[in-house]
């Protein structure tokens, strides 16, 4: 009787080069650094701002709360100094996202409505700086007492103005 010989070699596979860490970092890098610049120019766009801003969210609905009370249509005047930079018609104060003014001078007075949100349009300026509230009417208070915000080249919140009548 004759034994059949049998081949139970396994074939080698080839080894596959191994994925340098730096390429994972770098691939992770870059999406996220993608993802970011996508997130500020969508943010940018007044149009995008109401969709993807939780501010512009929550604002709407202030406003819509606003819009029935009676109060609604007092309005004091508040005054903003710019602090870092020279003025620019690139620097604009909005007021509940639309824009009111913009510094010609380094104070700016404005008339502000009941419950408005007042920010600082800083995305067209490169530099840094500061906007500042020094002065209002005496029927206008805040929201808090930080009545200051540092703008780097984006939007920032500088403060909700209540008008007593």
């Amino acid at each position: 009787m004759k034994f059949f010989k049998i081949n139970l070699r396994i074939p080698k596979i080839k080894s596959t080069k191994p994925i340098k860490g730096s390429t994972i970092i770098w691939g992770v890098l870059l999406t996220a650094v993608g993802t970011l610049t996508v997130s500020q120019l969508l943010h940018a766009a007044p149009q995008s701002r109401e969709v993807l801003s939780p501010i512009e969210l929550r604002d709407k609905a202030l406003e819509d709360t606003a819009e029935a009370s009676p109060d609604n249509t007092a309005v004091g005047e508040i005054t903003i100094t710019l602090y870092g930079t020279t003025p620019s018609p690139d620097i604009r104060i909005l007021q509940n996202g639309a824009a009111v003014a913009y510094f010609s001078a380094e104070s700016v007075s404005i008339m502000a409505q009941n419950n408005a949100l007042i920010e600082i349009d800083g995305t067209k300026v490169s530099e840094p700086f500061i906007v500042s509230v020094t002065g209002s009417a005496d029927t206008v208070s805040f929201a808090d007492d930080r009545m200051s915000a540092q703008v780097e080249g984006n939007i920032a919140e500088l403060a909700r103005v209540y008008v007593r009548e």
